[in-house]
């Protein structure tokens, strides 16, 4: 559970299982045994209770959110950098864990774009929070980014993107290894 505040001063959190029987009693779209979903707060404290946009009154039956096909694990929520009332979630994809890691937006926290892949050179076993790069940051490491070779001048400085610090931990020879990386997103 990754509990985060909402404009509004509640409070939300992604809350999910790992349903390893078979069958899996709540089957996803796309056969996924890592389904979330949201519970909400007036108080960090509690109560909470579960998320059902379409009937309050019934919050057993909320539904799931499908970020990336019931594959979500860990979801950690930070507040986005070009638009501080909205949001961003980092997910470890399980589907994708060797390509990177999943990125998703909300403008509510409560109702969220499908999640796209990012992908991260030897992949992304936990990734555990995005954090903003600063502008010194950026002018500090510039020619170090732009000799990496993934990025160009022109995209470097694109609107609608952000450079951000990605903490993971990455698997290699059985371990894993605690990574940091800096990452481009864009919307």
């Amino acid at each position: 559970m990754f509990p985060f505040q909402l404009n509004d001063g509640t409070w939300a959190a992604f809350v999910g299982t790992s349903h390893q029987e078979t069958p899996n009693p709540w089957p996803q779209p796309g056969g996924g045994k890592w389904p979330v979903s949201l519970a909400r707060a007036p108080a960090l404290g509690g109560p909470w209770t579960r998320f059902n946009p379409t009937d309050p009154a019934r919050p057993a039956d909320a539904p799931c959110v499908d970020l990336n096909g019931a594959f979500s694990e860990n979801p950690i929520v930070s507040r986005r950098m070009d638009d501080p009332t909205q949001f961003q979630v980092v997910i470890d994809d399980i589907g994708g864990e060797a390509r990177g890691f999943a990125y998703a937006c909300s403008a509510d926290g409560l109702t969220w774009a499908r999640a796209s892949p990012v992908a991260v050179p030897g992949g992304v076993r936990t990734p555990f929070g995005l954090l903003p790069m600063t502008p010194a940051e950026v002018a500090a490491r510039r020619l170090d980014i732009l000799a990496y070779g993934v990025l160009n001048t022109t995209s470097l400085n694109a609107p609608n993107t952000s450079l951000q610090w990605l903490f993971y931990s990455q698997t290699e020879e059985g371990w894993e290894n605690f990574r940091t990386a800096v990452v481009q997103l864009r919307w």
